[in-house]
């Protein structure tokens, strides 16, 4: 069969194709009996409530063309919350599963050109309550600007807030979906519309997609889509039901036929809807339909009719968005077929979004073949390499695109694995990881997980002899203009990257120059390559080099886009160590003897010091004359690697101790170090200390200063330094969110002590409680602790104030006029910036047995004395009920386990 010939008579989906049949049969997918058609539960909160009868009108008031289509109720813990009634076009009635009802509903054409839902309070609740509540569940499925869905959170905060504030028993909410946006409606009276294409749609997504609010609304619509469809069954004629079985068994054959030739629909201006069971419905705009002779459209005529779901944000430095290939957020989703992927909780506010230029592309398989610049690598014996080419054979295949990709590239870095990054339903492009054997071998006796992801990436990121590049090939499977693909890949590096904005927009540069080469549009078989060294980033297009961006660490962050804890491609990563963990490839590293490096002041008396090299294995020290000899060498090294890391770890321990010797020798007061020591001695060192003799190393001190790094929060991008001016060590690092909103990051300082009491620790509750014990019980080993507050959202000061004083008042049994003397400090000290808590503005908070301290932008606005007020700051971030799991978790994850 020449599907070819067919493409312009099948113009339909298979997806569609099936909603027909589904229909035609006239029965219920099995698989849709959802949670309220068992026997639910009962709880004893439940029992309490007066029992509700449902009776909501059969007619929308004001609009008798909206039928009731069905009525459930929306439970929380058992408690009936709301009563919700679904109106809509008369058309509804003829959904037959629960995919086809929410497909018919979010489509806002004639006929259909509105969804509304009646929402009828059961349970009293504040307006605030309510509004945050659906803004959440609106949010995560809204892929527009979030200050859409601000918004419409204030909208029903406002409509509630006009009724006092309360929306008691029987106070009614409507809200009316239409593809412009969402009016509101309560007790009747007009509150105002949130004009926003897409945002509808996810209003609609709410009460029917698969994590629906109410799944009772959904049986209820079923059920009464089901009455209608067997009246108009019964009434049919014979010749109906006739014709009704020929189109069907057409229509088996045609989806026969289709699924066996993996055709698609031929290209359109598509607007993509995801049914419940994860297929994918096309509806074209019939304005948008294009001519037989030309598939592309304009830009103002594709801005018409594309789906919300595949706008792309335009990002400002203030807030973000995830975009349709924003490298900075992850997909969860791991399966192989088109699914729904329902978003997290979104990282970062949104000011615009701009429409994207795009098309589906039908997927095909293709073969990269890209050369690249030649590099220098460590020698690997022969029969290594043997074993990674048999494993790879003739390469991997991204399963979800059919984009296969060599095993190898020409400058000897070998694959390690393929993925694909999706949006919603979209898959963007087909991606694959390139690195050194060395990397590969990194995982080969771990277990698959995040111990074997962390070290994958530690090991491709950390470019050196043995790894001194990892590549990136990109293969588009969407079409996309350049602009688009430019800043998705830059905001992936952004908050990865400590170095100058000015480097992300060079990179960012480079990309679009590459498009424009080709027209402006990077189409479907678009190979992009980027060459990650320690030197920077080289960019290719098709396989013309572009350049390189030449700056110290973007390397890494664009492999940590790809490898990290937020990868934007979970299947990569997936594929990386299905393939290579457990594969028992060894690969002994070539004994390099160390040595320190000169003093940096010849002058400075000599100590007796265990020699560099003691305890590390005698190697030959002559050159190998070939690659041969080279991993000859390897093959005999029989030390033990571990043996080396211990005694690469004394050496660090002996230098840090030899930095503290030689700053106080030269009389160096403003010694971190030193600081720290004092602080744990609980005295000032007294003369005698200073001069000639040596003092008492402290060597937790020395331990941390010697692994205390500063740390990037990922949600924010925001970094912050290893440690204070007064000795206190970072650490970890996290962000406050409300809702969808990073309000600020927020870091952690403390006593070597509190730091070292982790140490020996397994991350958990018992390593939580161990390190909130000792950061807040204040004494000669842990004087103080400390909260550094970057703002990344704006508020005034009364907001913020309130904020921090709601979390201290809870865990302080002092007097509450101690409390309020902490939120006026912070009133005051924003005051002292006009007001407002601009991105950027830095609050501190310094906790020990007196009370907290506060500045705010480096300005010290006084202290609140008040006893135990310091430790229950340091609860607020701290216990099991911690306003930043993320910080709790960054702590963990930098230092148990440290052997400190």
């Amino acid at each position: 069969v020449d599907l070819e010939e067919l493409k312009p008579i099948w113009r339909s989906s298979v997806e569609e194709d099936e909603v027909e049949l589904d229909r035609l049969r006239g029965g219920r997918d099995s698989s849709s009996t959802t949670s309220s058609s068992s026997n639910k539960l009962k709880t004893i909160v439940s029992r309490l409530q007066d029992e509700y009868t449902l009776n909501f009108p059969s007619v929308l008031h004001g609009n008798e063309e909206m039928k009731l289509i069905g009525s459930g109720i929306r439970e929380k813990l058992g408690i009936n919350v709301y009563a919700v009634g679904m109106y809509g076009s008369p058309s509804l009635f003829d959904a037959v599963s629960p995919s086809d009802l929410r497909y018919k509903a979010r489509q806002f054409e004639t006929g259909t050109d509105m969804t509304s839902f009646v929402l009828e309070m059961i349970l009293q609740a504040e307006g605030k309550v309510i509004a945050e509540a659906i803004a959440d569940s609106v949010g995560v499925r809204y892929d527009g600007s979030l200050l859409d869905i601000e918004q419409l959170e204030n909208l029903i905060d406002d409509g509630i807030s006009g009724k006092g504030g309360q929306a008691k028993k029987g106070t009614t909410l409507r809200f009316d979906c239409t593809k412009e946006g969402v009016s509101l409606s309560v007790d009747g009276v007009e509150r105002g519309t949130v004009k926003a294409r897409g945002l509808g749609k996810a209003f609609v997504d709410v009460y029917l997609d698969n994590n629906a609010v109410s799944p009772s609304l959904i049986d209820s619509c079923i059920e009464n889509s089901s009455i209608a469809t067997n009246a108009v069954i019964e009434n049919a004629t014979e010749s109906d039901v006739e014709g009704s079985a020929s189109r069907r068994t057409m229509l088996s054959l045609r989806i026969w036929l289709k699924r066996l030739k993996k055709w698609t629909k031929p290209e359109e201006a598509s607007v993509v809807a995801v049914s419940d069971e994860g297929t994918a419905s096309i509806e074209v705009s019939d304005e948008a339909l294009p001519s037989a002779d030309n598939t592309d459209l304009d830009a103002d005529t594709t801005e018409e009719v594309v789906d919300e779901t595949l706008a792309v944000a335009d990002v400002s430095t203030d807030v973000s968005t995830d975009e349709v290939a924003n490298e900075s957020t992850s997909d969860d989703e791991s399966s192989d077929d088109v699914t729904v992927v329902e978003s997290t909780a979104i990282e970062s506010t949104v000011l615009e979004s701009t429409p994207a230029v795009e098309e589906l592309i039908e997927e095909e398989p293709a073969v990269v073949v890209k050369p690249g610049p030649e590099i220098e690598t460590v020698a690997v014996s022969p029969k290594i390499i043997a074993d990674i080419e048999s494993k790879l054979g003739s390469g991997l295949t991204d399963k979800a695109t059919s984009v296969s990709f060599q095993p190898k590239l020409d400058d000897g870095l070998y694959l390690a694995g393929v993925g694909v990054r999706k949006k919603a339903i979209i898959n963007v492009y087909a991606v694959a990881m390139y690195t050194s054997p060395s990397t590969l071998a990194s995982v080969a006796t771990l277990n698959k997980g995040k111990d074997a992801q962390a070290a994958l990436r530690d090991s491709a990121r950390r470019f050196g002899p043995t790894t001194p590049m990892t590549s990136f090939v990109l293969e588009m499977t969407f079409k996309a203009d350049g602009k688009t693909i430019g800043e998705a890949i830059g905001e992936g590096v952004k908050p990865r990257y400590s170095g100058p904005e000015g480097d992300v927009k060079e990179l960012e540069s480079l990309i679009i120059e590459g498009v424009k080469s080709k027209g402006g549009q990077a189409t479907k078989g678009t190979i992009f390559r980027f060459d990650c060294t320690k030197d920077g980033i080289s960019v290719s297009v098709d396989g013309v080099s572009q350049g390189q961006v030449t700056c110290d660490g973007i390397g890494s962050a664009l492999v940590d886009v790809f490898t990290d804890n937020d990868a934007v491609s979970q299947q990569l990563v997936d594929s990386c160590l299905g393939t290579w963990c457990g594969s028992g490839l060894v690969i002994e590293p070539v004994s390099v003897q160390p040595t320190l490096p000169p003093a940096a002041n010849q002058d400075l008396e000599p100590i007796s010091v265990e020699p560099a090299t003691a305890g590390l294995p005698e190697v030959d020290d002559t050159p190998p004359s070939t690659p041969m000899q080279a991993a000859s060498m390897l093959d005999k090294s029989n030390f033990d690697t571990k043996d080396i890391a211990t005694r690469i770890r004394e050496l660090e321990a002996e230098i840090a101790a030899e930095i503290i010797r030689v700053k106080t020798k030269q009389g160096d007061p403003t010694s971190d170090v030193a600081r720290s020591q004092e602080s744990l001695a609980g005295e000032s060192p007294s003369s005698s200390d200073t001069g000639t003799n040596t003092p008492m190393i402290d060597e937790k001190a020395a331990a941390v200063e010697s692994k205390a790094k500063s740390l990037k929060e990922k949600a924010t991008g925001v970094s912050f330094d290893s440690k204070l001016e007064d000795g206190l060590f970072l650490v970890g690092a996290g962000v406050r969110k409300k809702a969808i909103i990073n309000v600020y990051a927020v870091a952690m300082y403390s006593s070597p002590t509190a730091i070292a009491s982790l140490g020996s620790m397994k991350k958990g509750k018992d390593a939580q409680s161990t390190l909130r014990d000792s950061s807040r019980t204040f004494n000669s080993l842990t004087r103080k602790t400390s909260f550094v507050l970057e703002m990344t959202f704006k508020a005034d000061g009364k907001t913020i104030a309130e904020a921090i004083a709601d979390g201290v008042k809870p865990r302080h049994s002092g007097s509450a006029a101690a409390v309020t003397e902490l939120e006026n400090l912070i009133v005051e000290g924003v005051k002292s910036k006009g007001g407002q808590a601009t991105k950027g503005t830095i609050f501190r908070f310094d906790c020990d047995a007196e009370g907290v301290s506060v500045s705010v932008d480096g300005n010290m606005q006084g202290k609140v004395a008040s006893e135990g007020m310091g430790s229950a700051l340091v609860d607020v971030f701290m216990d099991d009920k911690a306003v930043s799991p993320q910080l709790v978790g960054s702590c963990m994850e930098t230092w148990c386990g440290s052997g400190l």
